[in-house]
């Protein structure tokens, strides 16, 4: 479930893990919550809904109502985006490589001026999707599960950190215990603990927290240990 206010009214958007893969979306400005639409995807929704601005506006210069859309995976392989302007809607639909399960939520980044999104997959696979058409731009295996959300390091400015080529590292986990770090806009590994010769001791199931400032992931790890892992300025 994700949650979005506009001006004084709010709203959230359930998505349901059964077969019908039903997204609904609610009215909560009221004391009993309002459904104000539905759509079936008939395919079970397991990641993070995305809510993305849609950038669309009345014509006078304010923020047009619903005036977002959600991208998010789901068991059948595909990265969807629904409408909410248009009562949830299908914009486009993405089939990743491998077409396996998606469980990771969808992680937003700019690639080369485009907006886009990078989502992992139950075969490996982690892959970028310009969120405007549902174009995929690249997708490299990374050769295990991934359950996690990849997170995009920055500065702390907020700008995208991959030195002089201004790029952004996308931090993958995986279920083989590897953390790699991938070049937004090539998808080419740039490094891994995999390369440097070690691994966690256990499944990652969780997402990486990012401390950009200091060029730092925290990831959890089923042997019950919080690892810290600092990432080299060094990728090129």
């Amino acid at each position: 479930m994700d949650c979005q206010k506009e001006e004084e009214e709010a709203f959230a958007f359930v998505a349901s893990s059964t077969w019908t893969g039903r997204v609904t979306c609610l009215s909560l400005s009221t004391q009993t919550m309002v459904k104000l639409w539905h759509i079936d995807c008939w395919t079970p929704i397991y990641s993070k809904l995305l809510v993305y601005p849609k950038c669309m506006n009345s014509g006078d210069n304010t923020i047009k109502k619903y005036s977002t859309k959600l991208i998010f995976g789901a068991i059948d392989g595909s990265v969807r985006c629904l409408d909410t302007s248009e009562n949830g809607v299908e914009m486009w639909n993405t089939t990743v490589p491998k077409q396996k399960p998606i469980f990771s939520g969808c992680c937003p980044m700019k690639v080369n001026g485009l907006d886009c999104i990078v989502v992992g997959t139950n075969g490996g696979n982690v892959s970028c999707i310009d969120t405007k058409c549902g174009e995929l731009l690249w997708s490299f295996d990374a050769k295990s599960a991934i359950l996690g959300t990849p997170a995009v390091l920055v500065d702390d400015e907020g700008n995208y950190s991959n030195e002089k080529k201004n790029n952004a590292i996308v931090v993958v986990t995986t279920t083989s215990g590897f953390v790699s770090l991938i070049d937004s806009s090539t998808g080419e590994e740039v490094a891994s603990t995999a390369a440097k010769g070690y691994r966690l001791d256990g499944e990652i199931f969780s997402s990486p927290i990012l401390d950009s400032t200091n060029r730092v992931a925290y990831v959890g790890c089923r042997d019950n240990h919080l690892y810290k892992i600092r990432i080299s300025k060094r990728h090129e």
